[in-house]
């Protein structure tokens, strides 16, 4: 219970446990902690149409996009459109034009084709089933780089002794460079 919180806050205090809790602080906290979720991502948010909304950025201020529905009836058949516009634009501080989705999304899937994705790599993380696999490949690899580092030092080694020749070293480093890239 709080006494002089508004009026006169130089003689404010509080009384704990002045009333008795009607809920559990437990479930008070919990409950609070899901109206914070709730409060930065919507339900509806996760179901819209529009799938780049505030996910995709104004190149002008940075603000987030909004989805926008337009249409138009030609021929007497509807047409319906998705854009979409700057979050700062209703506000008056962007002039950033409105984009149609279809732009948006072929950019999008122009900068997705540039990302070069391995196919062994996606092979190896599909294949593996459950988290133990992953790791026991994580590990094996791992142990795999340090028997090419031992092999690489005692090469090393062997050139430094004049064991090797400086062709054969320089073939066995090359190699074992190609053969790490290949598996990183």
């Amino acid at each position: 219970m709080r006494y002089n919180y508004r009026v006169h806050n130089d003689q404010y205090f509080e009384i704990e446990n002045a009333v008795p809790a009607i809920i559990d602080k437990d479930i008070f906290n919990k409950v609070q902690k899901i109206i914070n979720d709730r409060s930065v991502v919507h339900p509806r948010a996760t179901t819209s149409k529009f799938i780049f909304s505030g996910v995709a950025k104004c190149a002008r201020c940075g603000a987030p996009m909004c989805g926008k529905y337009g249409g138009m009836t030609r021929n007497g058949k509807k047409y319906v459109s998705l854009s979409y516009y700057c979050s700062n634009k209703a506000l008056g501080v962007c002039d950033q034009k409105n984009m149609a989705e279809r732009f948006i999304e072929q950019h999008f899937l122009m900068k997705l084709e540039k990302i070069k994705i391995e196919t062994d790599l996606l092979n190896d993380v599909s294949s593996a089933k459950d988290e133990n696999q992953t790791n026991h490949k994580i590990t094996s690899l791992n142990a795999e780089l340090e028997l090419l580092e031992k092999r690489r030092k005692k090469w090393q080694y062997a050139w430094v002794n004049e064991m090797l020749t400086d062709e054969d070293f320089t073939k066995r480093m090359n190699e074992e460079k190609k053969f790490k890239r290949r598996r990183n």
